[in-house]
């Protein structure tokens, strides 16, 4: 670093301080960068403690980046990595290049210095100990919860499996490493679910604060769409009448399912970025886990619940005259039903906390949902169908903590009057 003497306005000796970027361009410290100094000692020591500062940031830069020269070019395989993997998983490619840079890449590579990915399978063992008490990268350091040690370890073997696709690595050494099984992820229990006097209380507590997440987490909790499944609502959604013909259909039927209002058709979702282009159509993409928007992914969600199919009617309307005067275009898929902002979940927040009680997101919105239609119908077919569940292992789990309810419910004391 370098130092300056300068004579300001006032006639006072003051030192400015400069340093040769990576460019070799000379950058000059701002006056509010650095301490004000009339003393030539002081100011060198200060920009000695700098120069010591910048080195160690440098060193760790550097070891970080030693990965990229290693046996492999590694930035040259995530470019071969990321259209291989955004072709497979679109809506998810972007989260595995996070977790191979955040999680992967430096265990392996710096932690174990092991850059012949041929090897890698030797340290699996100790890269499950990592996943296990390694914090997240956040301002809150927590430990990583098992889904997501599950999905940082699906982006390893997603990577492997790329690598082997292109030949560059030998297929009898690199297997996959092991993921955690379905009872590790599965550990909800009933103290997740918002039972229906919670449901109650939030949605009334809600409407006081905002109507339109009120009317949200009503919406979610009768129907277990995912939060943005829920914003992506449109006027080509809502439908008038019963089910068309088919196993979801037959399956209602076996299991009573009883009278409904109409139907949502859910065929896409909404990004967690911005919802609407230069044009203010919406961007949408696929539903999760599916490779893109067609109707063979779609799912059908009855509407039983009165007072949801009414929110649904009224907010269909003003979607339509909003239609009528051409706010959006004329397409129908702009016109979302529901204008819920991605940090709604901060507004849930503070009403739980307002009211006492420990707090659930939305997403728990569709572990209730999913509880009480296994409990009710006793139909897996019927759950998988309708919330859109891939594991068939949804059923035992719901109808578990559905029962589990149940028999607390009957533990509770109670005291029961004549009545008058």
């Amino acid at each position: 670093m370098y130092i300056q003497k300068r004579i300001g306005r006032n006639r006072k000796i003051y030192f400015s301080f400069s340093y040769d970027d990576e460019a070799g361009k000379r950058i000059r410290l701002k006056k509010d960068q650095h301490p004000y100094f009339t003393d030539l000692k002081d100011a060198e020591a200060w920009a000695n403690s700098q120069e010591g500062i910048r080195a160690s940031k440098k060193a760790a830069a550097a070891k970080k980046l030693e990965w990229k020269k290693a046996h492999y070019n590694f930035e040259d395989l995530l470019k071969k990595y990321e259209p291989w993997q955004q072709e497979k998983a679109p809506n998810s490619y972007k989260e595995n290049l996070s977790y191979l840079r955040l999680y992967v890449f430096p265990f392996f590579l710096t932690e174990k210095h092991s850059s012949n990915i041929n090897d890698w399978g030797l340290h699996y063992q100790e890269f499950l100990t990592f996943l296990k008490t390694t914090t997240t990268h956040g301002k809150k350091k927590k430990h990583l919860a098992y889904a997501t040690q599950n999905n940082i370890i699906r982006s390893l073997n997603t990577f492997l499996a790329c690598l082997k696709q292109h030949s560059l690595v030998d297929p009898t050494l690199v297997v996959k490493c092991p993921r955690y099984p379905n009872d590790k992820l599965n550990s909800r229990d009933f103290s997740f679910v918002i039972n229906k006097n919670e449901r109650d209380t939030v949605f009334n507590s809600l409407k006081f604060v905002d109507i339109e997440i009120a009317e949200f987490f009503w919406l979610l909790w009768h129907t277990g769409l995912r939060f943005n499944e829920g914003r992506a609502i449109n006027l080509e959604s809502l439908h008038i009448g019963m089910v068309k013909e088919g196993p979801l259909s037959e399956e209602m039927e076996n299991v009573n399912f009883g009278e409904y209002f109409g139907y949502l058709y859910i065929d896409r979702q909404l990004p967690k970025a911005d919802i609407r282009n230069e044009d203010n159509a919406v961007e949408f993409k696929p539903l999760k886990g599916k490779k893109k928007i067609d109707p063979k992914y779609a799912k059908v969600v009855p509407i039983k619940d009165k007072q949801l199919w009414n929110i649904l009617a009224r907010r269909y309307n003003a979607g339509k005259a909003s239609m009528t005067r051409g706010v959006f275009g004329k397409l129908k898929s702009s016109y979302l039903l529901f204008d819920v902002p991605s940090l709604a979940s901060i507004t849930l927040k503070d009403v739980y906390k307002k009211l006492g009680l420990v707090y659930k997101g939305f997403h728990s919105c569709r572990h209730s949902f999913a509880t009480y239609i296994v409990g009710e119908y006793r139909s897996n077919f019927l759950a998988r169908t309708i919330t859109g569940h891939k594991s068939s292992a949804v059923f035992d789990k719901y109808l578990h903590i559905y029962e589990e309810i149940a028999r607390m419910a009957k533990a509770e004391d109670q005291e029961i009057e004549e009545i008058a």
